[in-house]
């Protein structure tokens, strides 16, 4: 978690015979998802993890989940993760030696 922007990460989806093509994002501020709006998300593997930045997000809480897509349809969205934005605190800066 950044000032303003979070990296999300989590362990690629099974292929299980058709490779995913995309990922759907799905976030709200209400932990029931009643204003929840969904987006594509440019995902980058990193270290054997799937990984999306999130940018200019304000300081709310915010609820995400996530599906893969394949020829076959969309998985079942994930798990909840909320993260709220407002506790972020700034760290110190390193002394200067």
């Amino acid at each position: 978690i950044y000032a303003s922007f979070v990296t999300l990460q989590w362990t690629p989806a099974e292929h299980n015979g058709h490779e995913v093509t995309r990922h759907v994002l799905k976030f709200a501020n209400e932990p029931d998802f009643s204003d929840a709006q969904e987006l594509e998300p440019t995902v980058v593997c990193k270290a054997g993890l799937d990984t999306a930045d999130l940018r200019h997000l304000k300081k709310e809480r915010y609820y995400f989940q996530l599906a893969a897509v394949n020829c076959v349809g969309q998985s079942e969205w994930s798990e909840t993760l909320c993260v709220d934005m407002g506790v972020f605190k700034k760290q110190p800066a390193l002394p200067e030696n």
